[in-house]
């Protein structure tokens, strides 16, 4: 898998989503394809030791595939979700099957005592795609470059603030799950 998303927060949790996994042609001499991933897995790092870490799923990306997204860790293991787009390219911003690809909206996953639950922000600003950096100050995001709608590359600093991204802010409790069971897609490592 690779385009995938992932972030850290303070608390040890970890969340991977998305990105595109390259399937081996059926045949000889055949082409390889590719393959929108919409799974996120969520990790917590063990206390007792940095090695272990118990993963869970937490359901799909929103609106399908997120392709060089990038995750925003914030508070109570809340992340944004910025940008990328639903179709797999290449570094020109066409899809591998010819396709231009569109940058996608922003939503934040906010977790209620467990529940991971994705919410659409209303925030109107350009949408980004081919994100290479990202971080987070306070409650504001920025993203690092990219590429914006049209395949127009940006070498911008943009700021995203807390009133733009409105987040909910739920409560969340301590939960530690097992690994999950196994699954089609490949795990993150």
């Amino acid at each position: 898998v690779f385009g995938h998303a992932g972030a850290i927060d303070s608390n040890g949790t970890i969340l991977i989503c998305g990105g595109t996994a390259v399937i081996p042609p059926v045949e000889a001499g055949g082409r390889r394809s590719f393959e929108a991933i919409v799974d996120c897995y969520a990790g917590r790092i063990s206390a007792d030791s940095k090695d272990d870490i118990f993963w869970e799923t937490r359901g799909n990306t929103p609106e399908g595939a997120s392709y060089r997204s990038v995750l925003i860790p914030m508070e109570n293991e809340e992340f944004y979700l910025l940008g990328g787009s639903d179709n797999a390219y290449n570094y020109n911003g066409i899809g591998y099957d010819g396709v231009p690809s569109e940058p996608r909206r922003f939503y934040a996953m906010l977790n209620s005592c467990g529940r991971p639950q994705w919410v659409h922000g209303n925030a109107p600003f350009a949408r980004h795609m081919d994100i290479r950096g990202a971080i987070q100050l306070g409650r504001s995001a920025f993203i690092l470059g990219g590429m914006l709608s049209g395949q127009e590359g940006t070498a911008g600093v943009h700021r995203y603030t807390e009133k733009e991204l409105v987040l909910l802010g739920l409560p969340c409790a301590e939960s530690r799950l097992p690994n999950p069971p196994p699954h089609p897609h490949p795990q993150p490592s």
